[in-house]
């Protein structure tokens, strides 16, 4: 019996003295001495993705406000560093943002936006010329919307046509016109009532038409159509 309290005594010792050496650490740690720094992903010199993107959105959103020189300096830059980014979220943010600023410099980007590997990075670049919206935009979307082998980069460039004006865009959708695709037609005659300010609704025949240089005559299957959709 003595013995086993003896053991007791020193088992009782043992727990103090360890509870007494994590309160000393606590101690220590309130005296100044450094804490173990927490766990963290973030890489010392380099901005996560998330960051860029953010950037980039506000960089296209106050395009408008910048000098022509800022906007000429800030367009050098991207088109410096799409060239070198790997990642294809972040190519297609630079190039809507070089499409928001408008300037010859980020051309070389916008160019080499319609050829990229990444599908949504060329369907990003589309809009970006949608933005631009002169002679070569159009020329550039509508090589796009003939061409390209991804559906949804050539439903981007006719809505892109949308935004631009000239006989280039109308000659494109028009040609879209013929595509067997319900939707690609629906597209291109939303976009060429929106570049040409003419509307003839969603009759595919009348639009033709007009992009024919001919009087466009609505038939008789429209007319019954409409006629049924007033009663």
């Amino acid at each position: 019996m003595h013995y086993r309290h003896l053991g007791q005594i020193a088992t009782l010792a043992l727990l103090m003295g360890l509870l007494g050496g994590i309160g000393c650490s606590a101690a220590a740690w309130r005296r100044g001495l450094p804490r173990p720094s927490p766990k963290t992903d973030v890489v010392p010199g380099l901005v996560p993705p998330h960051e860029q993107i953010s950037t980039l959105r506000r960089q296209r959103d106050t395009a408008r406000s910048l000098s022509p020189a800022e906007a000429s300096r800030l367009s050098s830059e991207l088109a410096n560093r799409y060239a070198e980014e790997q990642d294809p979220l972040i190519r297609a943010e630079i190039v809507k943002t070089l499409g928001a600023l408008g300037t010859s410099e980020g051309r070389r980007a916008l160019r080499a936006g319609m050829q990229d590997s990444n599908s949504d990075v060329r369907e990003a670049a589309c809009d970006a010329w949608g933005a631009v919206a002169d002679e070569e935009a159009v020329s550039e979307l509508a090589r796009a919307l003939s061409s390209d082998v991804d559906e949804q980069v050539r439903f981007a460039a006719a809505k892109a046509l949308g935004r631009t004006r000239g006989p280039q865009a109308v000659a494109a959708l028009g040609s879209a016109l013929e595509d067997r695709d319900p939707a690609m037609q629906y597209v291109a005659m939303e976009s060429l009532r929106k570049s040409t300010g003419e509307n003839f609704g969603h009759d595919a025949r009348m639009w033709r038409q007009y992009v024919r240089g001919e009087t466009p005559t609505r038939s008789e299957t429209s007319v019954v159509s409409t006629l049924r959709g007033l009663f």
